[in-house]
């Protein structure tokens, strides 16, 4: 039997009186195990997208002499 079929079965064992009892118990377990709502936000951007912000300040030929500069062949 599934957890849900438990429960069930229980709460057929409940009369009216024993149902209200239960009611505020339930409706405070529901709210304390909701699972958040996500905030309202902007979409996610790309990776791409993201890595386009990435400023970086070096000589204009880094990209090609990058070895040069860690090696310290070249200085910026």
């Amino acid at each position: 039997m599934s957890t849900q079929e438990l429960i069930q079965t229980e709460l057929t064992r409940l009369d009216e009186a024993g149902l209200r009892a239960l009611y505020p118990v339930i409706r405070q377990f529901v709210e304390t195990h909701r699972p958040a709502e996500p905030l309202a936000a902007e979409p996610a951007e790309s990776l791409l997208t993201r890595l386009s912000h990435i400023a970086i300040d070096g000589p204009e030929d880094l990209s090609t002499h990058h070895d040069q500069y860690v090696s310290g062949a070249k200085r910026a």
